[in-house]
């Protein structure tokens, strides 16, 4: 008798276990195989003759099409970071980073609480990727149970339990990246970067491959589409536009621009990109705008190489003391520096005579301004000062003001070094300088840009 009690306690603990599992797992195997059978509904509505129609039934039987999945899931990898969306014909390796956390105060990826994964590879295997996001209730996805190997799942992969621990093994290693094999691409972006002070000499550099943050992008867009399209922004708006209140309003962000990745086939770059149609915005990165109180006539000084230019141009001095004058070598490279900032300062020069040029005529008269540099500043005078304009026409007022550039340019270096004798520059490089204005000003006048007429 105790023996029977006991069989029929077991039989019954086993039955009701056995319930209890089915009552979990039947809905996930519903899941999944109503997920496959909605493929198949899709197909067989396209199908032309009954052979498509039987080859279809065959193809979609929820087991078969789930060991066809598995063996193609190799073919797409989930990403938080993507190579295609730095440039769309990139090669490299993708990342699925397991991420830290960085100091307060920094925003990157590890800020996200959760990471939308991205899916890259082959387009017509994303039916894959599709299937891991059937959802089995409101907190779990099929992934979350691939991701967590639930057993619970294994009934929808397969009937043989070995084998659907093959599937579900298969579509975990979609999740799995590894960069002990990276690889870069010629279409990538490349930054060499320093390891220490010697690097050029012992060519040690670190090799810093950027990669596009998809997962962050991708909420930055739905945050982005949120502040500007949700329906409560539409209300607020609807209630600025006929004039009533709104309890929370709404916030404009000017100035957003999109860039579309993947042109008519965003897919082909990732399945995020595709669900954003391509679009990835843009928000405005730009050092803040000072507002000018505007040139002003340099009344006061004599030469126009004082008093604003000369503090315009006060960097490029220090960059000609630096890379030229302390430079011991006189290579080609030092030359080539040296003119390239001589180049630079005449710029400057003439971005700030052009700026004086456009004053108000007449504003030289009675100023402490050198004659021939006055001709160059305030050429608008000429139009009501006929006596000034003849003066201007019969003075070589533009060789003059190349000797004085020559005189400036010694003047300043000779006073960065306290007037040492040992780097003293004189005649020569007075010269030199000299030269390379009046080639400019000659260059300026042959083209036609109206800077030195």
């Amino acid at each position: 008798m105790k023996l029977l009690v006991f069989n029929s306690l077991f039989i019954t603990v086993f039955i009701l276990t056995n319930n209890s599992m089915k009552e979990v797992t039947m809905p996930i195997r519903q899941a999944v195989h109503a997920f496959i059978n909605e493929r198949l509904q899709a197909k067989l509505e396209k199908a032309k003759s009954q052979q498509e129609i039987d080859d279809l039934k065959l193809k979609y039987q929820p087991y078969t099409w789930i060991e066809d999945a598995a063996r193609r899931a190799a073919q797409i990898q989930f990403a938080t970071h993507t190579v295609k969306g730095i440039h769309p014909d990139s090669k490299g390796i993708n990342i699925n980073a397991q991420f830290t956390e960085i100091p307060d105060g920094l925003v990157n990826s590890s800020t996200l609480k959760k990471h939308a994964l991205d899916v890259v590879g082959n387009a017509a295997a994303l039916d894959i990727y599709k299937l891991l996001s059937v959802v089995i209730d409101e907190k779990t996805t099929v992934l979350d149970l691939v991701l967590q190997e639930d057993e619970r799942l294994l009934p929808a992969l397969a009937n043989d339990q070995q084998q659907a621990k093959q599937h579900l093994a298969a579509f975990k290693g979609i999740s799995v990246s590894s960069t002990e094999n990276a690889k870069t691409y010629e279409l990538m972006k490349q930054l060499l970067w320093p390891v220490n002070s010697d690097a050029q000499q012992q060519d040690n550099y670190l090799n810093i491959v950027p990669l596009y943050p998809t997962s962050f992008v991708h909420q930055v867009y739905h945050n982005l589409q949120q502040i500007r399209f949700s329906d409560e922004v539409k209300l607020a708006k609807e209630a600025r536009k006929n004039e009533k209140s709104h309890p929370s309003g709404y916030v404009i962000l000017p100035d957003v621009a999109y860039t579309k990745l993947g042109g008519t086939k965003p897919q082909n770059i990732s399945q995020l990109n595709s669900e954003r149609g391509g679009r990835n915005y843009l928000l405005p990165s730009l050092p803040q705008v000072f507002k000018s109180s505007g040139t002003k006539a340099p009344v006061r000084n004599d030469s126009v190489f004082s008093g604003e230019f000369n503090y315009f141009a006060r960097k490029d001095i220090e960059r000609f003391c630096r890379e030229v004058i302390d430079e011991s070598r006189n290579n080609r490279s030092v030359r080539e520096k040296r003119e390239l900032i001589i180049q630079d300062i005449l710029a400057t020069l003439m971005t700030y005579g052009q700026n004086v040029r456009r004053l108000d005529a007449g504003w030289s008269e009675g100023s402490n301004l050198k004659a021939a540099h006055a001709f160059w500043l305030d050429p608008k005078r000429a139009e009501t000062d006929a006596e000034w304009a003849e003066l201007r026409e019969q003075t070589d007022w533009k060789t003059e003001l190349a000797h004085d550039f020559g005189l400036w340019v010694n003047q300043k270096l000779n006073d960065a070094y306290n007037n040492n004798q040992q780097i003293h520059l004189a005649d020569t490089e007075q010269k030199a300088w000299k030269h390379d204005m009046a080639d400019l000003i000659k260059q300026t006048i042959r083209e036609g840009w109206g800077v030195f007429e």
